[in-house]
């Protein structure tokens, strides 16, 4: 059961989620590779996205939440880091085109506004469709698969969300076809491509949040050691012959169902505190490692080393990365929410930590 109206557990593995983008990011940089499946943190992440918005606001969206009021719940969650992260790349790109370097001064104001807005933008000298924060990706599925939920959650009976998980499979197999896989879509080129990649898990997450408040499906709960475990297995896992068939059978069944067995919240105080702290970053991290690596990793360390310290590097970056997170969550996010919030929200909503 939650404790305090919060999953502990799935706090804790979304912090975990997190920690494995940055670290397969900043690795990718220094020459590591990429780890063959970490990208599926981002799917798990989307299951969760739909766990928790669900068990928060489906019944609410189909009573008495408008769409305009659950926007501005959404907005007021997600866009604060995400603009905090956005500025600090276009300091650095600012400085550099000060310098005699870089992009000039209007495709930086284009690309700012196009931030705002959390609009694809085409104009800078990057393969991202969003280069000041090439995470926002997932931010921008993230939005327009919210949008749907809110939209059709009044008529959304069981028989439908079968139909449209169905449709999700679907479009799973289709974005696989195109493109070979389910890594690209943050691509200029291909963005669009990213509800494909969203609906399924998303709508997987809501089926499970479903399925746990109506009890018709009894899933065995783990410990929170054993659903880490697991999580951090499939995400690191090698690559292997049969690697789009795991990927396609961890995305359709095992994350709903790793989501419904980690609902056991039961765990010692220390693991309890470490749990919420993980999920606490989790958000700060994945918005804010892609920014701080262009302020101060990549200037500092640079990047494609092949020297035994490289691991060392990468290490030093996550722990400066949490540290840095937890003051962004501590002394920005936080109080900009919190005054954002009495002046916007009609009434307080609940924490959902999506």
């Amino acid at each position: 059961m939650p404790s305090n109206g919060r999953f502990v557990t799935l706090d804790g593995m979304r912090g975990l989620a997190a920690l494995v983008v940055a670290w397969a990011h900043i690795g990718e940089l220094l020459g590591l590779g990429l780890p063959p499946h970490s990208e599926l943190a981002v799917d798990f992440f989307f299951v969760l996205s739909g766990f928790v918005i669900a068990q928060a606001y489906e019944d609410r969206l189909a009573t008495t939440m408008g769409l305009r009021e659950f926007l501005k719940i959404r907005a007021i969650r997600l866009h604060p880091l995400l603009m905090l992260g956005c500025a600090i790349s276009l300091c650095v790109l600012g400085a550099q085109s000060l310098d005699g370097h870089g992009e000039t001064a209007g495709a930086l104001a284009w690309a700012a506004i196009a931030a705002v807005l959390l609009l694809p933008f085409h104009s800078l000298d990057s393969p991202g469709a969003f280069p000041l924060d090439g995470p926002a990706w997932s931010l921008f599925a993230e939005y327009w698969v919210n949008i749907l939920f809110a939209l059709i959650a009044p008529f959304l009976t069981f028989a439908r969300l079968r139909a449209l998980m169905l449709a999700g499979v679907l479009m799973l197999m289709l974005l696989f076809i195109l493109e070979g896989g389910i890594g690209n879509v943050w691509r200029t080129e291909s963005i669009g491509l990213s509800i494909l990649r969203v609906t399924y898990p998303f709508f997987g997450g809501v089926m499970a949040s479903r399925l746990y408040r109506s009890g018709k499906l009894r899933v065995p709960t783990v410990t929170p050691l054993v659903s880490v475990t697991l999580l951090t297995a499939v995400l690191l896992s090698p690559a292997f012959r049969f690697d789009v068939a795991f990927e396609v059978a961890m995305i359709v069944g095992f994350f709903p169902l790793l989501v419904l067995a980690s609902t056991n919240d039961v765990m010692p105080a220390v693991q309890h505190r470490i749990m919420l702290l993980g999920g606490a970053l989790s958000y700060p991290v994945y918005t804010l490692h892609f920014p701080l690596a262009l302020a101060l990793f990549i200037p500092l360390v640079g990047t494609g080393h092949t020297t035994a310290g490289t691991m060392g590097y990468l290490a030093a970056y996550m722990i400066g990365l949490c540290a840095l997170s937890y003051a962004a969550l501590r002394y920005f996010d936080e109080p900009v929410r919190a005054w954002f919030g009495k002046r916007l929200l009609s009434r307080k909503p609940r924490t959902v930590p999506a």
